[in-house]
């Protein structure tokens, strides 16, 4: 057990916030080899050992400063810390189960202060007396702050006077003032913000243009301007208006072994200056490596970020007979994109800010070997704040899922789609029951596959048949070993049977806050229902045969048939229960 599990469990715990932030800073010495600075050639002062205040700036080397702001008045021992925190609010990230989810984001609130430049300023001794505050010099001379690292930890003070906390990572978004109050606010940001359709697409807007009229059956296409024909793989496709080509060579200005009007778009002549979009093509492809694909070469996002190998076991569970194809023909925000294969394949993506990981999830039934964690009001949430919202705007009757898309190139719309498969619940729309018709579209260019599409379809069905519940409830620190994505069999008063007895619903956490700085922790968990089936793995060895199987693991696994589809002499309705 850590240090810090030992002290969140503690009465008498003391509380203290650390804000860590990584900013650049150059290893060399002013003027001392590699450094070619000099006072009096290249400067009249020397540097901060920083790119905006460096005189020598190819031989920069870059490397990391980390700069510790505290709340605590009296410091933590054995490490240089600034107490200048008045407030840090964290909004956490949210799951969302209609789409990606609701990023992280932190402000943070610091008190300016004058500071005499150690720790700042490598050359403090060699200057005039020094003057200016701590936050105005950091600033001046740090401008470049966008996306650098930042942490928060959520600590303790030990025994030993030294801090013991959880740690969560972000994205410095902008550090502004210090105001005429001598206020400066740090905003930060999760890893997963770098999807954000402002910043990342895919595939990029290209900028290749025709440098001539072309006719309709032109097979090589002239290209300006001189070297951009180097932005273009050695083979792919293209498309210039409303036409969708391939090529299958490259000169030193053309695309070559043109073929006209693919994709079901007809040739056509184009126009010098008319622009050449590079497409995206994928066959077969599984959404965890389309997601990770899209964040790692078109956000950006660090790789360190993606556990690729989790992702693609999480993906063979309950994902590996679905495949993913599809053709994009111009530039789509990132994050447009993941929601669309989020939603056709019933998965969530987030970022988890204590592991500084994406995290990548199949909304599925859990494993037998691997059960929900169970939470009660009556052992580990506090007294009165469970509280409970039915989400009746979710709730539907039918679900038409849309799939095949034939005119890819004119994009995602009903009328550009040769397939549909509508599942309907026609007892919930009866009139003993809603006695309405509530539809939700999905609209999916990446499924082509009747069975694939009717299994979604009909997961979304088992999904949002009833009004599911949305649950908040408050646990201690000592409890709070629940984190965003779990899956929690929840017990409470306020969930009874049938008979009026304490009942559980399932429900999957959308949102971990702390409330009261080291204490109390509050918690947002989605009921989930029944996901349905989509994917499904065989029954283990220790599992009993289908006739004393549970209805639970008959959901859950898959039984080995006969020829007939038989198992134990019993039909069930095809080749596999």
């Amino acid at each position: 057990m850590s240090e810090y599990d030992v002290l969140r469990v503690r009465v008498g715990r003391k509380p203290v916030t650390v804000v860590e932030l990584d900013l650049d800073y150059c290893g060399n010495v002013y003027g001392m080899a590699p450094c070619a600075a000099q006072l009096g050639v290249t400067g009249d002062a020397k540097c901060y050992n920083t790119f905006k205040t460096c005189q020598d700036r190819g031989n920069f080397e870059k490397r990391v400063k980390t700069y510790r702001l505290t709340t605590q008045v009296a410091p933590p021992v054995g490490e240089q810390v600034f107490p200048c925190i008045e407030s840090v609010s964290m909004a956490p990230t949210k799951l969302e189960m209609k789409g990606l989810s609701l990023r992280a984001s932190v402000s943070i609130t610091c008190q300016d202060f004058p500071y005499h430049d150690r720790g700042l300023d490598p050359y403090a001794k060699d200057r005039p007396e020094p003057q200016g505050t701590f936050f105005g010099k950091l600033k001046k001379r740090n401008p470049y702050v966008v996306n650098r690292p930042m942490r928060i930890l959520s600590s303790y003070i030990g025994d030993d006077g030294k801090v013991y906390g959880e740690t969560h990572h972000y994205l410095i978004d902008s550090i502004s003032g210090p105001d005429s109050n001598g206020r400066v606010t740090i905003k930060a940001r999760d890893g997963l913000s770098l999807a954000d359709e402002n910043k990342a697409q895919a595939p990029r807007q290209s900028s290749g243009k025709l440098t001539a009229d072309v006719p309709a059956d032109a097979v090589v296409l002239p290209m300006y301007p001189p070297g951009i024909i180097n932005e273009y793989p050695d083979s792919g496709i293209v498309r210039i208006g409303d036409e969708v080509l391939t090529y299958s060579g490259k000169n030193q200005n053309s695309l070559t072994g043109v073929q006209r009007g693919q994709f079901k778009t007809e040739a056509v002549e184009h126009s010098a200056d008319d622009k050449v979009q590079l497409c995206l093509q994928y066959e077969k492809a599984d959404a965890c490596d389309l997601i990770a694909e899209w964040l790692r070469d078109y956000a950006g996002v660090d790789t360190s970020f993606i556990d690729l190998d989790g992702w693609r076991e999480e993906n063979r569970t309950w994902l590996g007979l679905v495949k993913l194809s599809g053709l994009i023909t111009e530039p789509t925000g990132v994050n447009k994109l993941i929601e669309e294969v989020q939603e056709s394949t019933g998965t969530v993506v987030w970022w988890d800010e204590r592991a500084k990981l994406i995290r990548f999830k199949v909304l599925q039934v859990p494993l037998a070997t691997s059960p929900p964690k169970e939470i009660s009001d009556r052992n580990n949430i506090l007294k009165g704040s469970v509280k409970l919202a039915e989400k009746e705007q979710d709730r539907v009757t039918r679900v038409s899922l849309f799939y095949h898309l034939t005119r890819q190139w004119d994009g995602v719309k009903e009328g550009n789609f040769s397939a549909l498969h509508v599942s309907v619940n026609s007892d919930a729309e009866s009139e003993f029951a809603y006695n309405e018709e509530k539809e939700r579209k999905v609209l999916s260019r990446w499924l082509s596959v009747e069975a694939v599409a009717g299994d979604i379809a009909n997961r979304l069905l088992a999904r949002f048949e009833n009004p599911n519940k949305e649950v908040t409830f408050r646990v201690d620190a000592k409890d709070a070993e629940i984190n965003t994505g779990d899956m929690l069999d929840l017990t409470a008063r306020m969930t009874p049977n049938d008979d009026g007895s304490d009942g559980s619903i399932r429900v999957l956490v959308t949102e971990r806050k702390e409330v009261k700085t080291g204490s109390h922790f509050e918690y947002t968990g989605y009921q989930i229902g029944t996901p349905g089936v989509l994917a499904r793995v065989f029954a283990p060895d220790d599992c009993p045969d289908w006739a004393d199987a549970t209805p639970e693991q008959r959901a859950m696994y898959l039984w080995f048939t006969d020829d007939e589809g038989k198992i134990d002499g019993e039909y069930v309705g095809g080749v596999l229960a």
